[in-house]
């Protein structure tokens, strides 16, 4: 999966949106096609794409996670994502993780790290 999102995350073109003061900041897009493609995968295999959406800082001594920014590309909002997580009905161990933690991260308006122990959910920290 990793390899599939980072080749998809890869394909982006890069646009610049002025803020309106002069300044501004730049905006990864794909296009309309491809993020269609990518989102049906990733929820064609939502329990793979999971350890790949959770970002940690390394040595993560503190057991913080949050979730990454692919997931507003590929849903458009953070609430988007999260209505669809919330709606998977599926009750594996995983995905009941995922939810658990989706929704200590809505609580802090997905900005911030969170403090998350994951018991199902295998992340490749080192």
């Amino acid at each position: 999966m990793n390899e599939i999102v980072d080749c998809w995350r890869d394909t982006a073109y890069q646009e610049f949106k002025p803020n309106g003061d002069g300044k501004g900041h730049v905006e990864y897009l794909h296009s309309i096609e491809s993020k269609q493609l990518m989102k049906e995968y990733a929820t064609k295999h939502f329990e793979a794409f999971i350890p790949r959406i959770i970002t940690y800082f390394s040595p993560n001594i503190n057991s913080q996670y949050a979730v990454s920014e692919i997931s507003i590309r590929l849903w458009d909002t953070w609430e988007n994502f999260y209505n669809y997580v919330i709606s998977i009905d599926n009750d594996s161990p995983i995905i009941t993780e995922f939810k658990e933690f989706i929704s200590k991260f809505k609580n802090e308006n997905y900005s911030y790290y969170v403090y998350f122990k994951f018991k199902h959910i295998k992340l490749k920290e080192n």
